[in-house]
C-alpha cells in the first residue's frame, strides 16, 4: 500500500491572498489543523497551521518582551516573526518550508516522515503538484483495514509455516534452535525456550504478522538452556 491510496483527495486549499480571517473560518469549520497554499499553478508554496495563527496580534496573542526577540537569531528572523504576527495574508504567515512526501512512498515511509516532522498532515505530492494529504489517522485506518482484509485471508499452513521460520532467522536476538512452530489450519503453537519476556511478545508479533489470522498457542518457557557436557 502506498501513500497515494490512503490520502485524502481533493484537497481543500487556500491562496497566498487568502486573509487570516477566512484562514480561521476554514480552519474552524473543518476541523483542521492546517491548510496548504498553492500558487495559480497549484504548486505547493506553504501551509497554515494552527501553530501559525496563535500568536497574532489580532486575537492580543503576539508574544511580548525584550527576551522573546532576543531568542531569535538575526533581525531577518525578527521580521519574519513580525510579518507572521501581524500580517493579514496567508502569505504572510504561512511556513514556507513543507515537508511533502510522495504519491508513490510506501506507508513505512510515510510514518517515518510523520516521527521525523512532528506534524499532524503531510501533503503529498506528484510531478510537483498538490496531489493529497496524509494525516495520522489515514495511517490508523490504513492497519485496520489492513488487519480487517489483507492480512487476515487463509493461506496454506506450509506456506505460512515457512514464512514464519524464515522471519525467526532474520532475528539476531534469537536463538532459534530453541524454538519449535507447529502450524495448523487455526492456529500457531510456540513450544521452547526464549531469554526474556520482550523476545516472547517479539515471537508473537512474528507470528501474527505471518500466521493469517491464526491464535497462538503459547507454550514457551522463560529462561536460560542447560547445556550439558559429555566425555
Amino acid at each position: 500500500m502506498r501513500a497515494r491510496d490512503i490520502m485524502t483527495t481533493p484537497v481543500v486549499t487556500i491562496g497566498p491572498d487568502t486573509s487570516i480571517a477566512e484562514i480561521a473560518a476554514l480552519l474552524s469549520e473543518h476541523g483542521f489543523s492546517g491548510v496548504p497554499v498553492v500558487d495559480a499553478k497549484g504548486a505547493l508554496i506553504g501551509i497554515v497551521s494552527e501553530g501559525d495563527l496563535i500568536h497574532h496580534a489580532a486575537i492580543g496573542a503576539e508574544p511580548k518582551g525584550k527576551w522573546w526577540l532576543a531568542s531569535l537569531a538575526n533581525p531577518d528572523a525578527i521580521a519574519r516573526a513580525y510579518a507572521k504576527a501581524h500580517g493579514r495574508r496567508a502569505s504572510n504567515v504561512m511556513t514556507r518550508r513543507v515537508a511533502t512526501i510522495s504519491d508513490e512512498a510506501e506507508l513505512s515511509a510515510v510514518a517515518a516522515a510523520f516521527d521525523a516532522q512532528g506534524v499532524k498532515r503531510l501533503p503529498v505530492s506528484r510531478d510537483g503538484h498538490l496531489a493529497g494529504v496524509i494525516t495520522r489517522s489515514d495511517l490508523i485506518r490504513a492497519l485496520a483495514s489492513a488487519d480487517a482484509s489483507g492480512d487476515a485471508v487463509h493461506r496454506e499452513n506450509a506456506t505460512v509455516q515457512k514464512a514464519i521460520l524464515d522471519k525467526l532467522a532474520e532475528q539476531a536476538w534469537l536463538d532459534g534452535s530453541y524454538v519449535n512452530v507447529q502450524v495448523g489450519s487455526t492456529s500457531v503453537e510456540l513450544r521452547g525456550l526464549v531469554a526474556s519476556e520482550d523476545q516472547r511478545q517479539a515471537l508473537h508479533a512474528i507470528v501474527s504478522e505471518a500466521g493469517a489470522s491464526r491464535q497462538i498457542d503459547d507454550k514457551l518457557a522463560i529462561g536460560v538452556p542447560v547445556v550439558s557436557e559429555f566425555t
